[in-house]
């Protein structure tokens, strides 16, 4: 087995930040005797200790559905920017790359967690005009750093808990580091399960300005800068952008749920055993995986017959081999950026709604199909079960297993 190959750069599903695990880490756990001592051994030099903040951006699938894509990775931008310069200024770590909406930093041990929290009380004073808002959470713990992402349940949970429960405009942080706060944040935060929430917004004289805007972004230099310069008022600085960047593609995108296991290595290698198999049901297509990470992958196609066989492929076999996985297509614009040494990245509305279809659903080992090219190529298979559903706001429609 080519394990350099198959290798599943891991990343959090929803956020999608981490880069690819070093190959090593596998194949010492393969050889390994698997006890828990050799897994705290193979572990030992990432463990991290520290604040971990994220973010998560609140109504970006409406925005998307009202603006062009250009203007959404301008204004998506604009937060990333400010999380980025705030929490560089006082030591922060960003951890992997920003490809979506959300952000993740960490910061040591040796930084004051009052000294964090004062700078995303800035950071939300300067993003409050945006208008994309996000929410931003904080846990004190332990994590393992492998491959630029931050893993282990101290990680997993701030990252479910932003993502899933923040609000636009809100900090929220763990009882760990409500433990270290002192005045006067300590005085100001009101509980919410599992987690507390930081009434800032009368609190004066905290955070400081930070300069360095360049958050590890998915594409390369010379889009960011146009990004950043980009007034999205000036249409033909907008249409000279789309025309030079935009791709009409279908996008497959693969959501595979993952047995728990208790021991991390453990899950990684069960990666690489989904990833193993996208890979080979992917050589027989015309087609371009952007990421395959062993839980999710991203593979686009220039042909609408060709993206709904290899969806209902990806589909089957997953099924067939005992993972658990569903699967959806759509179509349209998307911008795709060079990352160097033969990879890629993608941003675009039918990322967002494969998306959308494959994970925000209770079903399991269903395919999704929107849009009416692709609804078309799918008839050929004789998929006449149709669905209409809303997510976030946005109506999405099409067939579906």
């Amino acid at each position: 087995m080519d394990l350099q190959r198959i290798m599943p750069a891991l990343a959090d599903v929803s956020q999608d930040i981490a880069g690819p695990i070093p190959v090593e880490i596998i194949q010492k756990w393969v050889e390994s005797p698997k006890t828990q001592a050799a897994h705290d051994e193979i572990l030992a030099p990432f463990v991290r200790t520290g604040v971990m903040v994220c973010s998560d951006a609140a109504g970006l699938s409406k925005l998307s559905a009202r603006r062009s894509l250009i203007e959404v990775m301008k204004i998506v931008s604009q937060p990333k920017e400010i999380i980025h310069a705030y929490g560089k200024l006082i030591g922060g770590q960003a951890i992997g790359l920003w490809a979506a909406d959300n952000t993740q930093m960490f910061y040591a041990d040796a930084i004051d967690p009052n000294l964090v929290v004062a700078q995303m009380v800035a950071a939300q004073r300067a993003m409050q005009s945006l208008p994309l808002q996000v929410g931003i959470g904080l846990h004190k713990g332990t994590a393992y750093e492998i491959g630029g992402g931050l893993y282990g349940a101290d990680a997993d949970v701030i990252e479910a808990f932003t993502e899933d429960e923040s609000k636009a405009r809100e900090i929220i942080v763990s009882d760990a580091v409500k433990a270290d706060l002192q005045a006067p944040f300590d005085q100001v935060l009101e509980r919410r399960g599992q987690m507390n929430v930081l009434a800032h917004d009368h609190l004066t004289n905290v955070g400081q300005v930070g300069s360095d805007v360049y958050y590890p972004a998915p594409f390369d230099q010379g889009f960011f800068d146009a990004l950043l310069r980009l007034d999205i008022q000036d249409s033909a600085a907008l249409q000279t952008l789309h025309r030079e960047r935009v791709r009409i593609k279908s996008v497959v995108l693969v959501r595979i749920f993952h047995v728990d296991t208790p021991r991390l290595l453990d899950g990684f290698a069960y990666r690489v055993a989904t990833n193993t198999v996208v890979h080979t049901v992917t050589r027989d297509f015309t087609c371009n995986i952007i990421k395959s990470n062993g839980a999710l992958a991203i593979i686009t196609c220039d042909s609408d017959q060709e993206a709904v066989d290899l969806t209902l492929a990806l589909s089957l076999t997953l099924k067939n081999r005992g993972f658990v996985a569903n699967c959806a297509v759509s179509k349209g614009e998307v911008l795709v950026f060079s990352m160097g040494g033969g990879l890629e990245d993608l941003a675009g509305s039918p990322v967002n709604i494969a998306s959308k279809l494959a994970e925000d659903t209770q079903e399991r080992n269903v395919v999704f199909i929107e849009g009416d090219d692709l609804v078309t190529a799918a008839r050929q298979h004789g998929l006449t079960q149709t669905f209409e559903v809303s997510r976030s706001g946005v109506s999405l429609r099409g067939v579906r297993t």
